[in-house]
């Protein structure tokens, strides 16, 4: 445990969608019971709202009230609770709820997840490509951030086996990082640490030489380590063998890594396995003030540029 807290930049309340008037009051009591734990300083919770496809029969009002139950509980504890907007990528409407729940109190950004950005695919309002780069347009007008649960993409190895899941696509990573230089204000977290997607360990090093090639251009991409190993498999590997995934992350950069928990607290469908602790506990491939810096310093810093 580091002494001085975490900051979990990736929380759920659910995974769930069909709610009943309990499990409201449950969420609510769980995230309080979750602040309060003397080792979390802060979350930052994803609204569920990426939950609802397009096809769902709830309304734009309909998510604008789950949005607002999550705002009434950073409002009630604004130095605790802060809230990421969830958005469907695939939801045609998905910009109108982006819209409705970044006016609403504690909300600093944007959760989107399961889709991979292609160069040549950029066209078309049915694009996630065109949706994601005009999340960011969002993001940038209010100097918001976003975070990006991203998928294999071109890549596509075999992703059952482990060390495919470290592999990236250098074409889509080198978009990602034009796309996040047009908009400079934005903040960008890679979730999982790019594990299992297009990013990958590869892409990790790859923005890590470019920010450090560049030191005069602005640097807006962070990741967060939820579940990494999990998303790596590799939760029960050897700790000489999480050494190339710390190595990554040295990489690209510690002062933009982030500690994020994936956890659900209401009712989660599969367990959750916090991981990356055992880098930092158990193998102790970080020092002390190294844990600090990316369990709490980074995630005050970047919140404090959000607000």
């Amino acid at each position: 445990m580091t002494r001085i807290g975490k900051i979990d930049v990736h929380l759920h309340l659910t995974q769930q969608t069909n709610l009943t008037a309990r499990d409201w009051t449950a969420m609510k009591s769980e995230l309080e019971a979750y602040i309060r734990r003397p080792n979390v300083a802060a979350a930052l919770v994803i609204t569920h709202t990426y939950l609802f496809s397009q096809y769902d029969t709830i309304s734009r009002e309909g998510k604008r009230q789950v949005n607002a139950f999550y705002s009434k509980l950073a409002a009630a504890h604004p130095k605790k609770i802060k809230i990421l907007c969830g958005v469907d990528i695939h939801d045609p409407h998905a910009l109108d709820v982006a819209d409705d729940c970044i006016r609403m109190t504690g909300a600093i950004g944007f959760k989107v997840r399961n889709f991979a950005i292609h160069p040549d695919s950029y066209d078309g309002d049915d694009s996630r490509t065109k949706r994601f780069a005009d999340i960011l347009q969002r993001a940038d007008e209010k100097q918001k951030m976003v975070l990006a649960h991203f998928s294999q993409g071109l890549a596509r190895p075999n992703s059952e086996q482990t060390e495919n899941r470290a592999v990236g696509s250098s074409v889509e990573t080198q978009y990602l990082l034009k796309m996040m230089q047009e908009h400079p204000r934005a903040t960008l977290i890679i979730a999982h640490a790019g594990a299992d997607s297009f990013v990958g360990l590869d892409g990790l090093r790859t923005l890590g030489q470019y920010f450090s090639s560049h030191p005069k251009v602005n640097r807006n991409i962070y990741i967060d380590l939820a579940a990494t190993l999990g998303m790596l498999g590799l939760e029960k590997a050897a700790c000489r063998d999480l050494e190339p995934v710390a190595a990554a992350w040295r990489a690209f950069g510690l002062d933009y890594i982030l500690y994020g928990s994936d956890a659900v607290l209401h009712h989660p469908l599969v367990p959750n396995w916090d991981g990356a602790h055992r880098l930092f506990d158990e193998c102790k491939l970080f020092t002390t003030p190294e844990r600090d810096k990316i369990f709490y310093q980074n995630a005050q810093r970047l919140i404090a540029k959000t607000q």
